[in-house]
């Protein structure tokens, strides 16, 4: 019997490597300027425009290491979407920024395990996987859109 696998685009918020399912990816885009909101909560920073239509812009950084992403070279911003949504832009979409994306890996989803004992203060981030290089944390967009409304 041979095992499932699904493709995870895997990406780093400071040092924690992050893994997300790859039919959640829209496209991956360079780090692009986007409108800051000030108290928007739940981690976001601002507003871009795709396609002509808004979008919110999500630092995971400011959850997980207590500081905005650094802007650099390799920084992306990761447009994803729910695969099951109706298409609707600007009420499905949210823009992560991804200090670093490290490429797609395929995994058996069934790998990433609940890590007991420690409990996630950045919503969305539960499960794990550990390889050669480390922890990989799963991602989850059903645990963290509902948390990071997406209309404006």
């Amino acid at each position: 019997m041979t095992a499932q696998t699904m493709q995870f685009v895997e990406f780093s918020v400071g040092d924690t490597r992050i893994a997300m399912e790859s039919s959640h990816v829209v496209e991956v885009l360079p780090l692009v300027n986007w409108t800051a909101i000030d108290s928007a909560g739940d981690g976001i920073v601002g507003l871009m425009v795709y396609h002509g239509h808004p979008v919110r812009v999500l630092d995971l950084a400011i959850g997980l290491v207590g500081r905005p992403s650094r802007s650099s070279m390799n920084a992306r911003i990761l447009l994803v979407r729910r695969p099951e949504s109706d298409g609707a832009m600007e009420s499905q979409c949210l823009a992560i920024i991804a200090e670093r994306v490290h490429g797609v890996q395929r995994r058996d989803p069934r790998a990433y395990r609940p890590f007991v004992g420690i409990e996630s203060s950045t919503v969305g981030l539960g499960e794990i996987f550990s390889d050669s290089n480390g922890i990989v944390r799963r991602l989850s967009l059903d645990g963290l859109m509902p948390h990071a409304t997406m209309t404006p």
